[in-house]
């Protein structure tokens, strides 16, 4: 199954937002429990890893390839999720660009999991720009 129909849980959900703090033990739990995608994701923003981008994209791993894509401010990817079953992606961009919709939205449609996702991803950010641009 690749991402594409894939609904994560709760508990995947946060393991990936433990794995983006680099907790070695969250990260190795995606890997042992069928979220290897996702443990590819965070090599990918943590390590800048390429094989693993390759990886994603070898094994059609599309919602997380365009949410990739969306966190790299590209419309069509933002576009893609909201369009193909994958909206609680769409609204972790949203959030990461203060919409207090997409927090409401998260929260009424029971995926607040994806808002401490979210929080990670602020953190990530930040480090991937200090990484970039040497600070």
């Amino acid at each position: 199954m690749n991402s594409k129909t894939k609904k994560y849980t709760a508990e995947e959900i946060i393991m990936l937002a433990k794995a983006l703090y680099k907790k070695e033990e969250a990260y190795e739990w995606l890997k042992e429990n069928d979220c290897k995608e996702l443990a590819a994701f965070t090599d990918v923003l943590v390590h800048d890893n390429k094989s693993a981008l390759t990886f994603l994209h070898k094994f059609n791993f599309e919602v997380i390839t365009e949410f990739l894509g969306a966190l790299d401010d590209r419309p069509s990817a933002y576009k893609y999720l909201m369009e193909n079953d994958a909206k609680e992606w769409a609204a972790v961009i949203s959030m990461l660009n203060n919409s207090s919709d997409a927090l409401t939205w998260l929260t009424e449609n029971d995926l607040k999991h994806y808002t401490v996702l979210s929080n990670a991803l602020q953190k990530v950010i930040i480090d991937i720009n200090d990484r970039r641009f040497g600070n």
